[in-house]
């Protein structure tokens, strides 16, 4: 991307590269969801909660949470094209929210050889992988471990990564206390890179022969599937320009339309963590497009794994 001036912006895998914290990194996505309307605002609860922490955590310490995260947080990213001023919101004397106020300004970048090469070398994972890595909480450090892997040692294919991924966020036996630790871990030691070697081999017959591959026969979607698939693109490409591509590749992507029917939307969850964020950070903003593609009286179901929980949209 140019400047006026003709310079090259910073990526943002090279700004991600400046900070040191992973608050710092989670601030970042927070803000940059939000690049170009330049403010935004969080409930005390809410940012807590975005930031990782958990419900006890700063709870009842604004100023120790001002002083420790927000204010050195603030000190990283005015490096980056996302420097911030925000003010305290109250109600009497309690801290309440914050607003975050930033100008996306776009930052030259140094395009010596050796600038270059590293903001090549750091790109060399698809960036969508990337952004769903940093999402559940790999630093910026492993995932440039695990890009070196992929690309320079050749441990495994990035395919296997995104298998990885995939087979975690469905995992529904194990107790995973960090999803991002826990993927880390099972790419790093390629714990299932036999399992994903065998999923690409055909199926053998007992004779040690391949199977003949048969006539595929899918039933023809129903009605309700077509007009939920429909429904639910268009809710996507709505959401899109409200949120931005990040947001909706790591949070509504996964998500996938089952039915309309009666009036009421069924969506496929992938994880318990995907349902969590979608209703405590976009539930207005979906709500509203769901009113806009299916109507006002729409109602929305999701299944999450094997439990379904019920919330109605009005």
């Amino acid at each position: 991307e140019l400047t006026r001036g003709g310079q090259f912006t910073r990526s943002v895998v090279q700004e991600l590269k400046s900070l040191k914290s992973s608050y710092a990194h989670k601030l970042y996505w927070l803000l940059s969801e939000y690049r170009f309307r330049g403010e935004r605002t969080f409930t005390y609860d809410d940012l807590r909660y975005r930031l990782g922490m958990n419900e006890n955590e700063y709870a009842d310490r604004f100023n120790n949470f001002k002083a420790r995260i927000i204010d050195k947080v603030q000190l990283e990213l005015a490096k980056t094209d996302l420097a911030f001023t925000y003010q305290v919101l109250r109600t009497g004397k309690k801290a309440t929210g914050i607003v975050f106020r930033y100008s996306a300004r776009p930052i030259p970048l140094d395009i010596t050889p050796s600038a270059t090469k590293t903001v090549l070398d750091a790109d060399l994972l698809p960036a969508e992988l990337v952004e769903q890595l940093r999402a559940i909480g790999i630093s910026q450090d492993s995932v440039t471990e695990l890009t070196r892997d992929v690309c320079e040692t050749k441990r495994y294919p990035v395919e296997y990564i995104w298998y990885v991924l995939n087979k975690s966020r469905q995992n529904t036996k194990t107790k995973i206390k960090s999803l991002g630790g826990w993927v880390f871990k099972l790419v790093r030691n390629r714990s299932l890179l036999d399992e994903y070697e065998r999923s690409l081999k055909p199926t053998t017959a007992a004779t040690g022969q391949p199977r003949s591959a048969a006539p595929a026969r899918k039933a023809a979607p129903t009605q309700s599937e077509v007009a939920a698939r429909e429904g639910w693109r268009q809710c996507i490409a709505l959401l899109e320009k409200m949120l931005g591509s990040q947001s909706i590749a790591t949070w509504f992507k996964p998500v996938q339309p089952l039915a309309f029917q009666n009036g009421v939307l069924e969506l496929a969850v992938p994880d318990q963590r995907i349902y969590d964020h979608i209703e405590s950070a976009y539930v207005e903003e979906l709500k509203e497009v769901l009113k806009q593609i299916f109507g006002p009286g729409v109602k929305l179901e999701y299944s999450v794994t094997l439990a379904l929980v019920r919330r109605v949209t009005e």
